[in-house]
């Protein structure tokens, strides 16, 4: 990897469980999110119809196709490789759901 490049660890986070991307894929918006994740929640809005990005809010009609994105996989591997990542639970995107606060609704939702 390129050498002498600082990298922000929290631009490469899942913006729903913010954990380092796992099998990172992007939204046809552009956002990116654990497959895992974004399928979670995609699961959850299935008996609507109606999908939409959690980060953006763009709305899908149907459920979004899901691109692997290979260049944000491959440097999210290059962090994990350069930090020693701390073992327990919470430490992949398979965690248990937890409540957190919606900054667009202000309401609390479980993620």
């Amino acid at each position: 990897m390129a050498q002498g490049i600082q990298l922000e660890r929290e631009r490469f986070c899942c913006s729903l469980c913010s954990k380092l991307l796992k099998d990172p894929v992007a939204l046809p918006c552009s956002h990116s999110f654990c497959m895992t994740c974004i399928n979670k929640h995609s699961d959850n809005e299935e008996s609507s119809g109606i999908y939409s990005c959690p980060q953006c809010r763009e709305i899908f009609m149907s459920r979004p196709a899901l691109v692997k994105n290979s260049m944000i996989a491959f440097v999210v591997e290059e962090l994990r490789k350069s930090e020693v990542q701390p073992e327990g639970p919470g430490n992949d995107c398979n965690a248990e759901p937890r409540d957190v606060a919606c900054d667009v609704c202000s309401e609390r939702k479980m993620q």
